[in-house]
């Protein structure tokens, strides 16, 4: 035995209870449970050379040793940092085991994205799976990249009827994974219809972690799919899903933790699957409830329990030990029967590797945006104008469609700073012409300036919303200049951005340094007067073709319609 673990409240996953004991581990996995391990035996065998040395002993001190904890739905890329840099942020939360879609970074790079990531999950510590769009797996398939990445590979992401160009495509997806053992990991989006729930059940969607209630939550339960709970920067729902869910659902066993899309300000503030858990428990769910589902419940789910998930005999030793079930404080992370985290230090270093110069200069347009590129031009006899405009959300990736009257000016459609009425533009950033489509957009309180993201769900083309043309254009040029990232300008000066020069979503920069960029950045954006909490990640979501009105480079999508619409429905 190498290591025993003495004094610990150990959670049983299993018959959902707390006992005290002791847990042997041998190579890497837990061998005994016990009460009382007799480690004077074990170091007069030692002695007597029986094994090679005694027995590490780590005192648990009363504290609670649970299972590693499992994200069970996370976009790396919506944390700006790379697989490597973002992983030990996460072991020092208690997370040993992620669920990673990359559909950011194959949006924009396609395969050669997918194997970058495949390459940086291998050299963390953190065990890493990945789901991925059905066009990726399989052009790994027919290039003869799967068998090398195939145990990282989990099954199809974010499988949507609405997220696939034809309904028939779907349906072959979805046919393409059952027949070939991989899972179906969904995005049944708000107000899904019964029938279309009913249908994604039939052709194997097995989870979907876009519930933003209680009710569209359990239509999806009662069919027999996961719910992954999700609790991210732009969308959090935990709150409204599991306040008071034990009088509707006494059978939580389908229920898992998910952040999806999570900022580096978030993890550094409020951390991770262990934040799911703190809330959890203070909306009223039971601490080892609330273990489970961020233990077994997504071992099962992913066919992994086998291997992790619990604290039993032959599984592998991903253990984490906390101080008491209501903070989840995090005091040591073992990975493998190695301890990677103790006490505020993470045990593992990684070297850092120069970025391959495929990921670089993906932003392709090759001319300076003008401020007329930002203009809404109507007849020139026109004195007012009635448009649709999209209503962003705080603390949802959904929108609202509203209607609204603006003032025309010679021909071009005047904002409304004291209602909120603002320009959103989408440039195209995968061509040299960079074609701008541009719109309204409520909910972000500018009176004066810009700001500008080159991640934008799901193609990641450049979306700026400003309170002055002149600010729109200088925000989008700053962008193409630094070849993607963030930043916030105003009367044409730039006050702070952020460099993602990988495919324009991430940085190999250390996290205390692109922490404290954020962070200034997120400084000047308060002083612009922007009220959302997570302004750069709710702007981001406005082109995910989910309800109601969103954008992106072909125009304004009415989502329930399925169809694109002007931004003027009319004017006189």
């Amino acid at each position: 035995m190498d290591i025993i673990i003495k004094n610990a409240q150990i959670v049983n996953v299993f018959a959902g209870k707390i006992e005290k004991g002791e847990v042997g581990i041998s190579n890497g996995k837990i061998v005994t449970i016990s009460n009382e391990i007799d480690t004077e035996e074990l170091i007069k065998k030692s002695n007597d050379k029986v094994i090679k040395e005694s027995p590490k002993i780590i005192d648990a001190d009363g504290k609670y040793l649970i299972p590693g904890l499992i994200d069970s739905h996370v976009h790396i890329e919506s944390s700006y940092m790379i697989p490597t840099t973002l992983a030990p942020l996460l072991i020092s939360c208690g997370t040993t085991m992620i669920v990673a879609d990359p559909h950011e970074i194959t949006s924009v790079l396609g395969v050669k994205g997918i194997l970058y990531m495949f390459e940086e999950a291998k050299r963390t510590k953190m065990k890493i799976y990945f789901t991925m769009p059905y066009r990726i797996l399989k052009r790994l398939i027919s290039e003869g990249y799967y068998e090398k990445y195939s145990r990282s590979i989990i099954g199809l992401g974010e499988v949507s009827p609405y997220l696939f160009p034809t309904e028939e495509e779907y349906i072959e997806a979805c046919n393409f994974a059952r027949e070939n053992g991989f899972i179906i990991e969904g995005h049944l989006g708000a107000n899904y219809s019964d029938r279309r729930l009913d249908e994604a059940a039939c052709l194997g969607v097995s989870s979907c972690h876009e519930s933003i209630n209680q009710e569209e939550a359990l239509k999806k339960l009662k069919r027999g799919i996961t719910l992954i709970v999700r609790e991210g920067s732009a969308a959090k729902n935990l709150e409204d899903i599991l306040t008071n869910i034990k009088s509707k659902v006494k059978d939580t066993r389908n229920m898992v933790f998910g952040t999806d899309d999570l900022e580096i300000l978030d993890i550094f503030s409020k951390g991770h699957i262990d934040n799911c858990l703190r809330k959890a428990v203070k909306v009223g769910l039971d601490p080892v409830e609330a273990i489970q589902m961020a233990t077994i419940n997504a071992a099962k789910h992913f066919k992994l329990d086998n291997m992790i998930g619990s604290i039993s005999p032959g599984k592998v030793a991903d253990l984490v030990l906390i101080n008491n079930l209501s903070d989840f404080t995090t005091e040591i992370v073992m990975i493998e029967g190695n301890v990677i985290y103790e006490t505020g230090k993470f045990r593992h270093r990684l070297r850092k590797v120069q970025i391959p110069y495929y990921l670089l200069d993906s932003i392709k347009v090759e001319r300076k945006l003008e401020p007329k590129d930002f203009e809404i031009r109507v007849r020139e006899d026109c004195k007012e104008a009635i448009v649709r405009v999209i209503g962003a959300i705080d603390g949802q990736i959904t929108s609202k469609f509203i209607k609204a009257k603006l003032k025309v000016k010679g021909g071009n459609v005047l904002r409304d700073l004291e209602n909120d009425i603002l320009k959103i533009a989408v440039i195209d950033r995968y061509k040299p012409e960079g074609k701008v489509t541009v719109g309204f957009i409520n909910s972000f309180c500018l009176k004066v300036g810009a700001i500008a993201t080159s991640i934008a769900h799901d193609e990641h083309n450049i979306l700026v919303v400003g309170a002055t043309d002149e600010d729109m254009a200088l925000a989008a040029n700053e962008i193409i200049n630094m070849q993607g990232g963030l930043v916030v300008v105003n009367n044409g000066m730039v006050l702070a951005k952020v460099n993602l020069p990988i495919a324009g979503l991430m940085t190999n920069q250390g996290p205390v340094e692109l922490h404290k960029d954020v962070h200034n950045l997120h400084k000047e954006v308060e002083k612009l007067g922007i009220g959302l909490e997570s302004p750069f990640m709710t702007l981001s979501f406005l082109c995910l073709p989910i309800p109601e009105l969103k954008i992106d480079t072909k125009g304004i999508l009415d989502v329930y319609k399925g169809k694109y619409v002007s931004p003027i429905e009319s004017c006189n």
